[in-house]
């Protein structure tokens, strides 16, 4: 099978019959054409959540920002061999079978997904989405007629809490996308969206396997419990009532109307507000106090509210070392930012890789080239120890070449002919000089 085929396979819908697939008969036989209703609320989770709950917010903001700050290139694959020996590497630049392509109308796509967003601004969007509701979606424009017909132009995030799946029964399990914000919606070719989502256990016949599953959805009593805990703080700080009563310690002389209203009014005056906080007063009068209040730290509100946040950072992958108002260690908080990047981060943008692949497929059988698109780990802070350690490894190599040490490192080949030969740890001698050359390594 030739580029032009593989390509073709990989875009156009199977032209295979799925009369026999048991899969789709036990799911999706009774759905023809009808909506698959979105599970739980994810606008509630948009609103209380994400909106509602600073934590919850603070939180996917820094996941998001984490994943929308490491670049994405367009490539060309030059040797398919050794592109699959090595496309799992973590490290882009010790990717074999790849040459780094610009000026491309891919490249203009992936660095501006449409008129209205950057590269980083999209993929926040898309990062945002998912991790709020379990489900991302992005428009693929692609005009009808002129050289781009057909070939995605332009990337548009879908609001996925108004997004809906269509299905089509047995042979076609999804055949349409429906967007609805109020009263008005359009319909997309199931062509048109790439999907993206996380794991979602809850498989029904209603279709409910087909979203994915919102991390809000786990920690929603949570949520709701910080939600409580900061109103309640609120009410406790702005409009907490009286905090006690004051009273005459004298049984004998008991306070009139007229003098209990005068108290209260040099309460007021003397004893509320900031400027008069912890301000100690005389009297001359004989009165007694009785405490009718307590305080948020009293109700251990504020407690509560760390114990929340902290679950909240567990079911979104994130070590609640990062979300602590209180110091943490410097060696602490760099492990917890690397555990961010490698558990959480990385598996989101391979899902996004995936989704920008599958949009180059298009320029690969317009332009007869097999582009690949891939981010550059590299760019994150938290991976330069890795690259020290492989710069120490390549040292070690002696069986790769300097210009390919200089590939590794993002250098440019020289073009000097030594560059290109091996040196053997015997004094640093060339490999061909030791009558080595026609052996392989």
């Amino acid at each position: 099978m030739n580029l032009i085929q593989r390509i073709k396979a990989a875009i156009l819908p199977s032209q295979g019959s799925d009369a026999g697939n048991k899969y789709n008969q036990s799911l999706f036989s009774y759905f023809n054409g009808i909506f698959f209703n979105i599970p739980n609320n994810p606008r509630a989770y948009v609103r209380n959540g994400y909106q509602g709950n600073p934590d919850v917010f603070a939180i996917i903001n820094m996941i998001a920002k984490k994943a929308a700050s490491v670049p994405f290139y367009v490539y060309e694959i030059d040797n398919k061999k050794s592109f699959n020996r090595t496309k799992n590497n973590p490290i882009n630049l010790l990717k074999k079978g790849l040459t780094e392509v610009e000026g491309t109308d891919l490249n203009k796509l992936i660095a501006r997904p449409n008129e209205m967003q950057s590269q980083q601004e999209y993929i926040e969007s898309l990062v945002s989405f998912l991790e709020i509701t379990g489900n991302a979606y992005s428009y693929k424009f692609m005009p009808e007629v002129g050289r781009n017909k057909g070939v995605p132009t332009k990337l548009y995030p879908l609001p996925s809490q108004f997004t809906q799946i269509i299905g089509s029964g047995t042979f076609e399990p999804i055949s349409a996308y429906k967007l609805q914000i109020g009263n008005q919606e359009i319909e997309f070719k199931v062509n048109e969206v790439n999907h993206i989502k996380f794991f979602n256990p809850d498989y029904n016949v209603s279709g409910n396997q087909l979203y994915g599953m919102s991390p809000l959805m786990a920690a929603w009593e949570t949520v709701s419990s910080s939600n409580e805990g900061t109103r309640a703080k609120a009410k406790a700080f702005i409009n907490g009532g009286a905090a006690g009563l004051l009273f005459s310690g004298d049984k004998d002389a008991m306070l009139d109307g007229e003098q209990i209203s005068k108290i209260n009014q040099q309460i007021d005056t003397k004893l509320t507000g900031a400027d008069n906080y912890k301000r100690i007063v005389a009297t001359n009068g004989i009165v007694d106090y009785k405490q009718i209040g307590m305080s948020p730290a009293d109700l251990e509100i504020i407690k509560s509210i760390g114990a929340d946040r902290d679950t909240l950072c567990r079911v979104f992958g994130v070590d609640p070392i990062l979300m602590a108002t209180d110091s943490a260690s410097y060696n602490n908080k760099e492990m917890a930012y690397k555990g961010l990047v490698t558990n959480t981060v990385i598996p989101i943008l391979n899902m996004i890789r995936g989704m920008f692949n599958e949009v180059a497929l298009y320029y690969s059988l317009r332009d007869g080239v097999e582009y690949y698109i891939d981010y550059d780990v590299q760019a994150f802070p938290e991976m330069q120890k890795d690259m020290e350690k492989i710069v120490t490894q390549m040292k070690e190599s002696w069986w790769i070449t300097p210009n390919e040490k200089r590939d590794a490192m993002n250098y440019d080949r020289l073009d000097q002919e030594d560059m290109d030969r091996i040196l053997v740890p015997t004094n640093l001698t060339y490999l061909d000089e030791l009558g080595m050359a026609d052996k392989a390594l």
